[in-house]
């Protein structure tokens, strides 16, 4: 059992993933999206002393800022959208803690998702700089960073790691854009693209792999429909098949399987097809609707393993997974995950999990909706909003205030802000000294 030592205070802190905010979601969910698998830790939660932080780009009661989601940084002439509003958010919350609690140490545990996942690990580094501090629980789902000019430290020495309890770190298989690359909790000489996955497991640190997009983890998707084309410019019949081929069988997981698994092989089934356009054809997924359950998995996961880790209730909440291979699922990570035995991890039945799986990664999206930009940015929407800053600062010449420029400073095409990584779809990864 993990109890409270004598003089030390517990407290619990989390950050929201980008354009997530669960007073905004709460409110009106088909603008703003679902509440996160964050929001509901938070709500869940049974620390006294905890604190909430709403997602980059957003502000309670109040519009979201494509620029700010799309850069990390506030737009001229607004305040506390950006990057550093949350993280200083978080750092306040922090340093009254320590002004009221002299001499006592503070033990915390926290959670992030995407760039929430990026201001958690921050935020950990940081308050480690504090002797009396130490990191009971750090719970984080695939962290993403992808800032325009805002530089980050959150890869952890050696000695920080001896003052963290336990790192678990879910990262989603079937993520892959380009604006998404994963920033991994290890440390390598450079930036790796993994076509095999594979987990990482200690004691102390465990980075899995689970199926899923990068919201199918972290929440905030609609149950909604899913028309994605797959090809960013019309071509020959045999060009494309050809090109969905390298896809559904390139990338693959190394896990407890007999074989190593293609992870996108089920999801491009015979919701798949070309289909002629003029002279040329088009690649297009096409699915009635996608269900949203895969979060909630995720979400009665990690309550599931934190509260087993402390032998306490930490979180309360109740399950409302109900279908038979989401709990097979949920009961096979809790297990892995628990036992401390670092075998390869579960092996995963992708094609029960194809119903519950969205195609985050695409060249467009037939018709519009909140899942179209979640915790990416509306390039669209950017424009209009940079015209008004243009309109109030009609003097402004800084480049940034440009919609080509922020994509080509991300490397991402104008058009296709949720272009994949590369043409057989797997994700890059970032690591610590890259």
């Amino acid at each position: 059992m993990k109890a409270i030592q004598a003089n030390t205070k517990r407290i619990a802190v989390f950050f929201d993933g980008t354009g997530n905010n669960k007073t905004n979601s709460g409110d009106d969910p088909a603008k703003f999206g679902n509440r996160t698998n964050i929001a509901k830790l938070f709500d869940a939660c049974q620390v006294s002393d905890r604190l909430y932080v709403e997602g980059v780009g957003t502000l309670d009661n109040k519009e979201d800022s494509s620029f700010a989601k799309a850069t990390g940084n506030n737009p001229i002439g607004y305040s506390g959208y950006s990057y550093t509003d949350k993280l200083n958010k978080g750092m306040s919350y922090f340093k009254e803690l320590r002004q009221n609690n002299p001499g006592v140490t503070l033990e915390f545990l926290i959670f992030g998702f995407s760039r929430g996942a990026t201001l958690a690990r921050d935020f950990a580094k940081r308050v480690l700089a504090d002797s009396q501090v130490k990191i009971a629980y750090l719970g984080i789902m695939d962290t993403v960073v992808s800032l325009l000019t805002v530089n980050v430290s959150i890869h952890f020495t050696n000695s920080e790691l001896n003052r963290i309890d336990q790192i678990l770190h879910l990262c989603a298989i079937n993520e892959c854009r380009y604006y998404f690359p994963l920033t991994s909790i290890l440390s390598a000489e450079d930036l790796s693209a993994f076509v095999t996955l594979e987990n990482h497991y200690t004691e102390k640190v465990k980075e899995i792999y689970v199926p899923g997009a990068h919201a199918d983890l972290g929440g905030g998707y609609v149950s909604d429909v899913e028309n994605v084309y797959l090809n960013e410019i019309r071509a020959e019949e045999v060009y494309l098949a050809n090109s969905l081929s390298i896809i559904k069988t390139t990338a693959k997981d190394n896990l407890s399987c007999s074989i190593f698994q293609p992870i996108w092989e089920s999801l491009m089934g015979s919701n798949v097809s070309i289909k002629p356009y003029t002279t040329l054809f088009n690649l297009v997924s096409e699915r009635q609707r996608v269900r949203i359950e895969l979060a909630f998995t995720y979400l009665e996961t990690m309550v599931t393993i934190v509260n087993t880790y402390f032998n306490s209730t930490i979180f309360t909440y109740q399950s409302y997974v109900q279908d038979e291979h989401l709990l097979q699922l949920r009961n096979d990570i809790v297990h892995y995950v628990s036992s401390n035995v670092p075998l390869k991890g579960p092996c995963y039945n992708y094609s029960v999990l194809t119903d519950f799986t969205h195609i985050s990664a695409n060249f467009g999206k037939e018709g519009t909706g909140v899942n179209n930009w979640l915790n990416a940015f509306d390039p669209d929407e950017l424009a209009v909003e940079i015209q008004s800053i243009k309109n109030a600062n009609p003097t402004l010449t800084e480049e940034v205030y440009d919609v080509n420029y922020i994509c080509t400073a991300l490397g991402l095409p104008s058009l296709f802000v949720n272009a994949p990584a590369n043409g057989q779809w797997f994700r890059e990864v970032h690591y610590g000294g890259s």
